[in-house]
């Protein structure tokens, strides 16, 4: 258990109470996950633009990236995106970043732009979308 000290300020004089944090309550319902409608046949966990196409590294796509479909969709199907979470695997630790037709890869691309999707570490992928970044 977590000690919390509430303090309170009343000239002259400073009151400190000590009282302790209670068990962790029960995890609520999950938000609707945004969606995007296939342009195309789409793979599970591959990064997509708001237009239900694949992010490609070599295009300003990279600038509409809506986030990483959670299935694959079939077109003008509607299809989970997520932009942030952890997401079990057996991934190397380290960076991973946008690859080829939305795929992620764990080499740092030479593409036009390059864009950090995430982290993995013990396996797991901590997917945290960045900024892309233009290369010189």
């Amino acid at each position: 258990m977590t000690e919390v000290y509430h303090v309170r300020v009343t000239s002259p004089t400073v009151r400190v109470t000590a009282s302790t944090v209670g068990p962790r309550g029960l995890t609520g319902p999950a938000g609707d996950a945004p969606t995007v409608v296939a342009a195309t046949a789409l793979s599970a966990l591959r990064l997509v633009t708001a237009a239900g196409e694949y992010v490609d590294p070599d295009t300003e796509s990279v600038f509409r990236l809506a986030g990483l479909t959670q299935d694959s969709a079939i077109q003008g199907e509607e299809v989970s995106v997520v932009r942030f979470g952890l997401f079990p695997g057996a991934w190397a630790d380290g960076p991973v970043w946008c690859g080829p037709l939305g795929s992620l890869v764990q080499i740092a691309p030479t593409t036009r732009y390059t864009l950090r999707v995430g982290c993995a570490l013990g396996g797991d992928l901590a997917l945290d979308l960045q900024p892309p970044i233009e290369n010189a």
